[in-house]
């Protein structure tokens, strides 16, 4: 009896928190792709989905919070293994792409979160 208590509260806690771990699970996704694939800054893109999906469904704050991991995981991993993002770039390009691919990210996060609001 005791293994069917926990999985009613594992049930439990995933209907609670069906929508956060949905973005959870989508950022991870965009994380494991831009990790696996070769051409980096083509999948930058790829992070306004959990960050859009976040607004629309959490909220402002959780759109921001998933936008600044997003930025954060996309800068740890350029800092690790900055040559897998200048494939043909020179780095003041790359610089001023991810500067703006981050204010756009931030921006979009915050205004889907306001509208939702």
């Amino acid at each position: 009896m005791l293994g069917g208590e926990a999985v009613e509260h594992v049930k439990g806690y995933i209907l609670r928190n069906f929508e956060q771990l949905t973005v959870l699970s989508i950022l991870l996704s965009v994380i494991a792709l831009n990790y696996l694939c070769l051409e980096k800054v083509a999948l930058l893109n790829f992070y306004y989905l959990p960050v859009l999906l976040s607004g629309f469904v959490l909220g402002q704050r959780q759109a921001l919070l998933t936008a600044v991991f997003s930025v954060m995981a996309v800068s740890f991993y350029y800092f690790i293994h900055p040559a897998s993002y200048s494939l043909g770039h020179s780095s003041l390009s790359l610089a001023v792409h991810l500067l703006s691919w981050a204010s756009f990210l931030l921006a979009a996060g915050i205004l889907v979160g306001y509208l939702y609001e």
